[in-house]
Order: C-alpha cells, then sequence, then structure tokens
C-alpha cells in the first residue's frame, strides 16, 4: 500500500498576461509624461560666420535678465552649471542698469565686462513667466521684460508688477511656466553667433524649469556646434 505524502508543493502562477499588460502600459505613460514635461527648444538661429572654434576651455561670461531678482540669480547659477558641463568656465556678469526700465540690457553693455574677465563670450538670457491657476482654470498672468498682460494680452510699459511668482493669494495654487531667450555674443566680433529661445511646462518651483531650460538650451549650442 502506497501513502500519499503528507505535503504536496503548491506552485504559484506567474503574473498573468492582463497584469503584464497593465505593468507596460504604466510604464510607458510615465515615459511620454516625462517627456512631454522636459524644457525644450522652440526654435534656434546660428550665425552662418561664426567663430570656427567651439567655447569648449574658453571663459564665458554669463547673464540673465528676469523680472524677479530671486529668478535672475537662480538662472544664472544654472547657466553656469550647464556651461561647466559643457566644458567651459563660467564668469558671471556684474549688475547691470537697463537703459530703460523693463527694458534687456544692449549687448554691448556686456562686452566690456567680458574683456576684462577674459570672455570669449556672452551668454546672456532673458526669462519670461506666465502664471495660471493650476487645472488650467483662472487667468493667465504673464511676466516679461517690456510687457506684461492678462490671458496673452500684452501691454507696453515697466516691469515693476507685484506678483507672487509660483502663486496667489486668496488661497488658490497657481503655476508659474517659463521660457528663456538666450544669444551668445562673441566678444571679439561684436556680434550674435548663436540664438535660441526654450519653454518649459508649469510648476509650482523655479528651481527644476530653470535647471532643464539651462542644460536644453546649452544641448541646443552644443548640437550647434557653439560649445
Amino acid at each position: 500500500m502506497h501513502r500519499l505524502p503528507h505535503h504536496i508543493p503548491h506552485h504559484r502562477a506567474g503574473p498573468g498576461p492582463h497584469r503584464a499588460m497593465l505593468a507596460l502600459c504604466a510604464a510607458t505613460a510615465a515615459l511620454l509624461a516625462g517627456c512631454a514635461a522636459a524644457p525644450r527648444i522652440e526654435g534656434q538661429w546660428t550665425a552662418p560666420n561664426r567663430p570656427a572654434s567651439s567655447l569648449q576651455g574658453a571663459r564665458v561670461l554669463i547673464a540673465c535678465e528676469a523680472v524677479d531678482p530671486a529668478v535672475k540669480r537662480i538662472c544664472e547659477d544654472q547657466m553656469a552649471g550647464a556651461v561647466v558641463a559643457h566644458g567651459a568656465t563660467p564668469v558671471t556678469a556684474p549688475q547691470i542698469e537697463p537703459p530703460a526700465p523693463g527694458q534687456p540690457v544692449p549687448d554691448q553693455q556686456y562686452l566690456g565686462p567680458a574683456r576684462q574677465a577674459g570672455a570669449r563670450a556672452v551668454l546672456a538670457t532673458t526669462v519670461s513667466a506666465w502664471a495660471g491657476a493650476q487645472g488650467g482654470g483662472g487667468p493667465a498672468f504673464s511676466i516679461g521684460l517690456g510687457s506684461f498682460g492678462f490671458g496673452g494680452g500684452h501691454v507696453g510699459g515697466g516691469v515693476g508688477v507685484a506678483v507672487p511668482i509660483g502663486g496667489y493669494g486668496g488661497g488658490e495654487r497657481r503655476s508659474t511656466a517659463y521660457s528663456a531667450s538666450t544669444r551668445i555674443v562673441d566678444v571679439a566680433g561684436g556680434s550674435v553667433i548663436w540664438t535660441a529661445r526654450a519653454s518649459a511646462p508649469a510648476s509650482d518651483e523655479i528651481q527644476g524649469p530653470m535647471s532643464g531650460l539651462a542644460q536644453a538650451i546649452l544641448k541646443g549650442a552644443e548640437d550647434a556646434g557653439v560649445f
């Protein structure tokens, strides 16, 4: 007489096709969301007669122009870090007052400090911001050098407008989208050799969007052969 074994091994079934498909869909959705959230260059231009040598190993004067002083400083820090990552040495520009309130600093005013610092190029960036309620509700408020407006309508004038970046009063949380217009100026020739505009999705903080914009812009300059 044969006795049955006291313990019969139990084989646990592996994940079925349905569970595997759900995992794949979730991973794909996360990847697409990450791609959609990445800052990107909207347009760029390279001077046909720019110097043949790249700026790797050179000193580059970094300047950011923004309404909010915190945005200006964070922009300069992130641009300087991106320049280091692309093989050049950043030098932060001194504070230069524009010729008129709310207007960008002319490129010529950066050339003197750049020459004093031994820089071969100036990397100047103008930062604009658009603030709106999370989820797309409420009017959008845009802040940029030389203009401001509600709901996409711009009004000419200065920039002395007190608006908290990343939030409004009344208990309603608002996110801010940033864009950056960068030009690289050859110090020897005094002319723009490369320029680009990049934008980042709306966010509740400044550091991440500025970092992404700086990386996108420097990657574009590298692809163009400037770095």
